[in-house]
């Protein structure tokens, strides 16, 4: 199907399915109403999806069924899709899940933004607030939002929404190898990396658990993946020599305005006190910061702390703050335990090699990474379970001072337009 636009933009939908043949084809009727090229990528079901949409493939010329031999899960599948559609000559692809969650109808708004932008990557965003949503899903969408703002000081408020249109293009030029449903998380950052514009619009999500939909994400095993390759960025991102053409600051404000918002404490008590997101920011610098102090490199931790603030875009006072966990007496009892944890996870190995003082050395080393993280990680949870209480007694002053609180809107609305331009 040509889509009018500078350039054309020729688009389709490709959806990857994997035993949901009971639901495919509410989703297979809506998608009709188009009048769009469609891919159906058949991931190895099991549950006779073929019978589900023959009906539809009969009535549509330009609807066809690809069929992998194998599961290779839905990155795998996109993947597939996005090599057949380059066959038909599409230059975008429109996603969309299988399970019946995502309305097809939201399609024609995304199509139009990839019309005005045809170079952006165009991301669906679900309402925050869904009735029937699990609590791991709400979960992980933050955190994945935290993880990718780390990675791109961007903040993007859905990152796992699968309704989306993808310029083909931009498939060239960057590269995404995580595996599952860790690639829809890992292009957004490569997009932003690569200096390409990612564009958000509102779509319409149900979940209704009473309906027969199955999820195929597999809570641990999915999670440890999109874990590991959001540290993967995270390390990449870190890297001095690491480019970063796509999370530059807006060059409206000065250096000096952006450095002294980045570096005040009351903006990041404020972000803290009144925003969830700005919360779980300032959790997460505290729990570095514990972790960089819990680290043997006893004058640098604070310089430390400044530097991985700055690659993250996160609070250095919130993180300053967490890395004096080791102030005597407190980094002495750490690097004792560290000490014993490196000794034990060496167990005796390389002792003869390095001598008493390197081996103990490289204990120490050893445990604190292990020690660091795992106070570290209480550090973020503890913080993210006072928030409630926090926000409760904000509330709760707010309303009793209405006037001031206007006051405090009003003077404070220049830091505002100044940390949404970071």
């Amino acid at each position: 199907m040509a889509m009018t636009g500078t350039p054309p933009v020729r688009a389709g939908v490709v959806m990857p399915v994997y035993n949901h043949a009971a639901q495919v084809g509410a989703v297979l009727a809506r998608l009709e109403r188009l009048e769009i090229p469609v891919l159906i990528i058949d991931d190895a079901s099991t549950d006779g999806l073929d019978l589900a949409v023959r009906p539809y493939l009969g009535r549509h010329p330009n609807w066809s069924l690809v069929r992998l031999e194998h599961n290779r899960g839905k990155a795998g599948a996109l993947r597939r899709g996005f090599e057949e559609a380059r066959l038909l000559g599409m230059t975008h692809v429109v996603t969309i899940d299988a399970d019946g969650q995502l309305d097809p109808a939201d399609i024609p708004s995304l199509l139009d933004v990839a019309i005005e932008d045809p170079q952006a990557l165009v991301i669906g965003v679900r309402p925050e607030r869904m009735s029937n949503c699990p609590g791991r899903c709400v979960a992980g969408r933050r955190y994945a939002g935290l993880a990718i703002y780390a990675q791109t000081g961007r903040r993007f408020r859905d990152t796992q929404c699968g309704l989306r249109v993808y310029p083909l293009g931009l498939l060239d030029e960057i590269t995404c190898r995580a595996r599952r449903y860790a690639f829809e998380a890992e292009i957004i950052t490569r997009a932003v990396w690569n200096g390409t514009p990612v564009r958000e619009v509102d779509v319409t999500c149900t979940y209704s658990p009473t309906d027969g939909r199955t999820s195929h994400f597999r809570p641990v095993v999915d999670s440890l993946r999109q874990g590991g390759m959001h540290l993967r960025l995270v390390g990449r991102h870190l890297l001095p020599w690491h480019g970063r053409r796509g999370s530059t600051p807006s060059q409206s404000e000065s250096w000096y305005r952006r450095l002294m918002h980045w570096a005040n404490p009351v903006s990041c008590w404020r972000d803290l006190r009144d925003s969830d997101v700005g919360a779980l920011e300032c959790g997460a610098a505290l729990g570095l910061g514990v972790w960089i102090g819990t680290l043997p490199f006893y004058g640098l931790h604070t310089a430390m702390s400044l530097y991985v603030a700055w690659r993250l875009h996160l609070r250095p006072a919130a993180m300053v703050l967490g890395s004096q966990i080791s102030t005597p007496p407190l980094g002495a009892a750490l690097a004792v335990v560290s000490i014993f944890i490196g000794k034990v996870a060496l167990a005796g190995r390389l002792q003869e090699s390095l001598g008493p003082a390197g081996h103990a050395i490289l204990a120490w080393l050893i445990g604190s990474i292990v020690l660091g993280g795992v106070l570290a990680t209480s550090v973020f949870f503890i913080t993210q379970a006072a928030l409630p209480r926090l926000h409760r007694q904000s509330s709760s002053r707010t309303d009793r001072n209405p006037a001031r609180e206007s006051a405090s809107r009003t003077s404070g609305t220049a830091e505002a337009v100044t940390s949404t331009s970071r």
